[in-house]
């Protein structure tokens, strides 16, 4: 089980350098989603800076908006294995399985 989280986060740390994550170009008109797209990205810019906790800030607030993006969740749970906190793993974890429930092609895409 742990060997598929080590996995999963080696795959995220690759998913996370890509700007695009599945992170759609707003529709005109739409600022909500808008909102969500500039801080999934400002939460991703972070984590390729090793900003890790302006990236959990970021992340936190992207999920607000839209809690079932499961690019937040999975970059959240990158965020949280970043901190190298063994108190963060079980939140780690929880992030990156949303993230898979939401979309399960972020792993085998």
């Amino acid at each position: 089980m742990l060997r598929r989280f080590a996995v999963l986060a080696a795959c995220c740390f690759l998913l996370s350098t890509v700007q695009s994550l599945g992170v759609s170009q707003a529709p005109a008109g739409n600022p909500q989603k808008e909102e969500l797209n500039a801080r999934l990205q400002a939460g991703a810019g972070h984590l390729q800076r090793g900003e890790i906790e302006a990236a959990v800030s970021e992340l936190k607030k992207a999920l607000a908006i839209d809690s079932r993006s499961a690019a937040g969740h999975l970059l959240l749970g990158q965020a949280y294995l970043g901190m190298r906190s063994v108190s963060l793993v079980a939140e780690a974890k929880a992030e990156l399985q949303q993230a898979l429930d939401l979309d399960p092609t972020l792993l085998w895409g």
